[in-house]
């Protein structure tokens, strides 16, 4: 059985060229990992401009980028702002396949994280539970207009 860092090792490496049908990427940092890939800083060629990226092992067991995708696409037919939009995709054969998104900050780890006592206020837990309420809100009204996400 390989090991975690052997098989990130089809993931992409910092420097690393990225292309797709529309235009090249470089990659800058790693932002964050998880158990379906991970999430990367890169900069689009053609003008400079950061983008962040989320890449999934070709050899996933379970593959979950092109749902994230089917969503993103769905929430951009009901207007939601809580959702990023696709902006290009594809794929590294037979390493692994990626789609590029807006850079939009920090996530919620992080932002805790950064509070001196690691946790955040009793106001910022119920605005933030709100925020995720009315995306799961905007989320299954797009499944009720008829375009099933799963």
């Amino acid at each position: 059985m390989q090991s975690s860092d052997e098989t990130d090792d089809v993931l992409p490496h910092d420097e690393e060229i990225l292309k797709t049908k529309k235009d090249k990427y470089r990659v800058i940092a790693l932002l964050g990992k998880g158990g379906y890939g991970a999430v990367y800083s890169v900069l689009r060629l053609s003008d400079s401009e950061k983008f962040a990226i989320k890449c999934e092992k070709a050899t996933a067991a379970k593959k979950v980028l092109l749902m994230d995708c089917n969503v993103m696409k769905g929430a951009i037919q009901i207007k939601s702002r809580h959702f990023c939009v696709v902006l290009d995709r594809a794929n590294v054969k037979d390493r692994f396949n990626f789609i590029v998104m807006k850079l939009i900050g920090k996530n919620l780890w992080d932002l805790r994280q950064d509070r001196p006592d690691g946790r955040f206020t009793l106001g910022t837990s119920l605005k933030t539970a709100a925020q995720c309420l009315v995306s799961i809100e905007h989320l299954h009204s797009v499944e009720k207009r008829g375009s099933p996400l799963i």
